[in-house]
């Protein structure tokens, strides 16, 4: 995420390492990494499911969701469906 979305260092600024491999960063790794096979696991019910994520990410964390675009896309079968994170433009 810091290497794709460079701007989203500025909510990291009280980390003392952005390094890839920093405990710091594996440890927010992980978790992203659960919480997307949480989302697999809620799929029927995305919006609903990821509710309390989406709620940390606004009014806790205050994260602008314009920094994060991203959406799912059904696969060209139909039969998955897939995340679709846009690179930025420099």
């Amino acid at each position: 995420m810091l290497a794709v979305y460079p701007q989203t260092k500025t909510y990291f600024a009280h980390w003392k390492d952005l390094s890839p491999t920093s405990p710091l960063c594996e440890e927010a790794r992980s978790d992203c990494d659960e919480r997307s096979a949480d989302a697999v696991s809620k799929i029927d019910d995305l919006k609903g499911g990821l509710l309390p994520l989406s709620e940390l990410h606004a009014f806790t964390l205050r994260v602008d969701p314009a920094n994060f675009r991203c959406r799912v896309k059904p696969s060209q079968d139909n039969s998955s469906y897939y995340i679709h994170v846009p690179q930025l433009r420099e």
